[in-house]
């Protein structure tokens, strides 16, 4: 069975299999994130949610600006949430969040791109939200 997975406003993770919209499972992840953006337009948003193995990973500011990543099974309606220390800008749409998770298991997270340094952590271990320090 291949399974697709997509964002809806950046907080709600929505899983279905292609062979069938039967199975079409709705999963919460906060209240608040990018929806709260006024322009409500990134046509250029794409990583902000990822599969790897049986693991769905998701990443948004929320109201206060910090990056959110979440994780949670494919099967589970349950996501474990970590707010990181690091900011962005969620007024200016164009400073989304990408993630991705290499082969490994590795997270890999940029955020706040816009004429300026890159913003990158990758994951301190396979399958973890705990991510290193900002690289240069």
């Amino acid at each position: 069975m291949y399974k697709i997975s997509v964002v809806f406003l950046l907080f709600v993770g929505i899983s279905f299999s292609a062979e069938s919209q039967e199975k079409t499972s709705i999963s919460p992840i906060a209240t608040n994130g990018w929806a709260t953006n006024l322009s409500m337009r990134l046509y250029f948003k794409k990583n902000a949610l990822t599969t790897f193995k049986n693991n769905q990973y998701a990443a948004y500011y929320n109201a206060d600006q910090f990056v959110v990543l979440a994780e949670r099974k494919l099967n589970s309606q349950n996501w474990e949430v970590m707010q990181k220390p690091c900011k962005g800008d969620k007024t200016a749409t164009h400073k989304s969040i990408s993630i991705i998770v290499d082969g490994e298991g590795f997270l890999h997270l940029a955020w706040g791109q816009h004429n300026n340094n890159l913003n990158y952590a990758k994951s301190v271990k396979s399958e973890s939200l705990v991510t290193g320090k900002r690289k240069p």
